[in-house]
């Protein structure tokens, strides 16, 4: 499963956003976080994969919505203040959707 994640993911990283997901899926901290944020999860909670292809699978979903909602006219906060761009937003997107199991 991890494989088809990878695979659809890639098609929404490009610039900016493939960089800091490179950046987040090879440090070794991150992972670290998210094997324990896995086994509290499981362990403890009773819930089912919450490590790193579950951080996966979040990013994907959420960057799939996020492409819905700019092609029917959202504009980012990013956008509208001219603080940052669409790719900026993705960034954060990406980055909050990620590390979303381990504060």
């Amino acid at each position: 499963m991890q494989k088809e994640v990878e695979k659809e993911l890639e098609k929404f990283l490009k610039g900016k956003v493939k960089q800091v997901y490179l950046k987040l899926s090879k440090d070794k901290e991150v992972k670290g976080f998210l094997e324990q944020a896995n086994n509290l999860s499981i362990l403890r909670l009773g819930y089912n994969d919450h490590g790193e292809v579950h951080s996966k699978i979040v990013a994907l979903n959420a960057l799939k919505m996020f492409d819905i909602l700019v092609k029917k006219g959202f504009r980012p906060t990013a956008t509208k203040e001219e603080i940052g761009n669409i790719e900026d937003s993705k960034v954060a997107i990406l980055v909050g959707a990620y590390l979303h199991d381990i504060g």
